[in-house]
């Protein structure tokens, strides 16, 4: 029976005394088994002579075998004494590494577990029967992740990382080719994001060839000065976006015409404040269903609510014309026409003198090259900031799950580490076993 214990709790591989080992009686929240290792000759490491037994020492080991239960290994560690010079010495122990109460195994499944990005130290130290303290040090002991290469398209974005640093914000730079985070920095500022790149090789920065990024000046700025060969893009989402905060600005003014009126019989106000999605919105992604005994609502489905929007007022009916240009435009245009159609659709939304316009018109032209640039399809992909967005909200995840965090080395290795793939772990070898560092306590006679 030990015998297959010892298999399933893979100890097949150490020197066991069967004999010896025996079992506690198994309760229901815990599993205890006391193994001697076979008694071999022992040198002194000072002077080379046969050891003797002086006494055996208890060193409980918590193992990961089972999940839903408790499992101790209670090892019988003999203590060794040298006739020669006195020198005491223990026994060797291939189960932990030193200072550790875990065995290697759970270590390895507790790092393993960690790769999940919803998982927090503490969920993991529950699983595996340790304390939170003991998951840490284990991560921080064993992930220590470097920064990745360049590579010919780089992504930087920030988002906000509360008490982690001093200014509130962290960067991260990301690698949509192979679809992995290269670095996490603490700040934004331009000062240390130009310190940071010329840190780097300049052959290394010579192979970026395309940076996309936010509407922030100072990662264009930085960008220029770091890459020489780049290419810079705006991210279009950016774009929309500013886009749709006009649109709003402007259906507001124009539905505040119609509040507190009391010839507005037809409800324009209530209109323009319940479905502004409307105007914001791809007509073929609102999902309308129109409710029976309301007012007008059931007469019509989502055409028809859209059409009774436009119809308010002239102006709404030529912003969302506008918007839809646009649009129509982020869509299907390509790169060798990108140009001439943006100073196309600057000029209708010059034409149409719409106020709330001008500082989106500032915009395109501002970023007049880097918008018509990020039409530019690099591995089949468009120039964006796409991957990285969605990196985000499984940052944010992270953040939320952990309560925040205080340490941001930690941090950042934790998210590299689970949100990389297959990042390594410091002494693991091929075979997903820790190599054991410095030499064993106790030299055994071949």
């Amino acid at each position: 029976m030990i015998n297959n214990i010892i298999k399933i709790l893979n100890l097949k591989y150490y020197d066991i005394d069967l004999e010896k080992s025996y079992l506690d009686d198994v309760e229901q929240r815990d599993f205890k088994l006391h193994i001697f290792f076979n008694k071999r000759d022992i040198l002194c490491p000072v002077c080379n002579t046969n050891g003797k037994l002086k006494e055996y020492k208890i060193k409980k080991i918590t193992h990961s075998i089972f999940i839903d239960a408790k499992c101790t290994i209670i090892l019988h560690q003999r203590r060794m004494y040298c006739p020669e010079c006195g020198k005491t010495f223990m026994e060797n122990n291939p189960l932990v590494i030193k200072g550790h109460k875990a065995d290697v195994d759970t270590e390895l499944s507790i790092l393993n577990r960690l790769r999940n990005y919803r998982y927090t130290f503490k969920d993991v130290a529950d699983t595996y029967h340790v304390s939170p303290t003991t998951v840490v040090r284990t991560f921080d002991n064993r992930v220590n992740i470097k920064r990745h290469e360049l590579s010919k398209w780089l992504s930087m974005d920030e988002f906000y990382a509360r008490k982690l640093t001093k200014t509130g914000y962290s960067l991260v730079l990301f690698d949509p080719i192979h679809n992995k985070i290269i670095d996490i920095l603490d700040s934004r500022h331009k000062n240390v994001l130009i310190d940071y790149f010329s840190r780097i090789p300049l052959n290394e920065r010579k192979k970026v060839k395309f940076i996309s990024i936010d509407m922030w000046e100072t990662y264009k700025d930085v960008a220029l000065l770091a890459f020489p060969n780049c290419i810079i893009a705006i991210d279009s989402f950016h774009v929309m976006k500013h886009l749709t905060q006009a649109i709003d600005k402007a259906r507001i003014r124009i539905m505040n015409e119609f509040k507190n009126n009391k010839k507005d019989d037809i409800g324009y106000y209530r209109l323009l404040k319940k479905f502004h999605y409307f105007l914001t919105t791809n007509i073929e992604n609102i999902k309308f269903k129109p409710r029976k005994g309301s007012k007008y609502e059931y007469l019509i489905d989502k055409y028809g609510m859209l059409e009774k929007l436009l119809s308010i007022s002239p102006e709404l009916r030529t912003i969302y014309n506008l918007r839809e240009l646009y649009r129509e435009f982020n869509s299907v245009t390509e790169y060798p026409e990108a140009q001439e159609k943006l100073q196309d659709v600057i000029d209708k939304f010059k034409t149409a003198r719409i106020e709330e316009f001008w500082p989106f018109i500032s915009l395109l032209e501002n970023w007049f090259t880097e918008i018509c640039n990020s039409f530019i399809m690099v591995e089949n992909k468009r120039l964006s900031n796409g991957p990285i967005e969605s990196l985000n909200s499984r940052i944010k995840i992270v953040l939320d799950n952990g309560y925040g965090y205080t340490n941001f080395k930690r941090f950042r290795n934790r998210l590299m580490f689970s949100l990389n793939y297959n990042e390594p772990i410091i002494g693991a070898d091929t075979n997903n076993s820790y190599k054991r560092k410095g030499k064993p306590r106790g030299k055994y006679k071949k």
